[in-house]
């Protein structure tokens, strides 16, 4: 908690000291609050789609991490209540329906701020799976599987890499919503 207020902190004050100031900030957040037609004719346009849609760009945009982080909230839910592990479990929760169900808002920069906790969640999925392998393998059968799945997890994430690279960064494309990236 200490944590989080301290980085919203330092947030507001990188945020003021960037816009030039606190008499910048204000109508900007104002716009934030109140967009213009055009701003909402962009979000209708671009940052909207069924949930489904936004669920499978995940799947598109990190397959390895999805499916960890899913196993991760499934040993959360049903065996390892610890409030670490819950909390993640309700941060990530919150910021994916949010993001993929809320009208003009499905749009992956909205998911930045829970990235920590999605995180959290795969470790805990891929640490149940390998704990699990471990319980009913043999000891060098166990050691195998292990590095075949830290080479299967690097590999993925070398490949989730070069997959945003090649959607986003070299195209150029400036904007992480939902139909920019599903036609990159």
């Amino acid at each position: 908690v200490w944590g989080s207020l301290a980085s919203v902190v330092v947030a507001v004050c990188v945020l003021v000291v960037a816009a030039g100031g606190f008499a910048q900030v204000v109508p900007a957040l104002k716009l934030s609050i109140n967009p213009g037609p055009r701003a909402i004719a962009y979000m209708s346009e671009y940052s909207s789609c069924p949930w489904y849609t936004f669920v499978y760009l995940l799947w598109i945009t990190g397959p390895i991490p999805l499916v960890l982080a899913a196993a991760g909230a499934a040993v959360v839910v049903f065996r390892d209540r610890r409030n670490a592990a819950v909390c993640a479990l309700l941060v990530t929760a919150a910021f994916v329906f949010f993001a993929s169900g809320y009208p003009l808002m499905q749009n992956l920069r909205y998911l930045s701020p829970a990235n920590g906790a999605f995180c959290l969640l795969a470790g805990i999925g891929f640490w149940y799976l390998m704990n699990l392998a471990q319980q009913r393998l043999q000891k060098t059968a166990y050691q195998r599987v292990l590095v075949v799945s830290i080479v299967v997890v690097l590999i993925g994430l070398f490949h989730d890499y070069a997959t945003f690279n090649s959607t986003v960064v070299q195209p150029g494309i400036l904007d992480l919503s939902v139909k920019l990236l599903q036609h990159a």
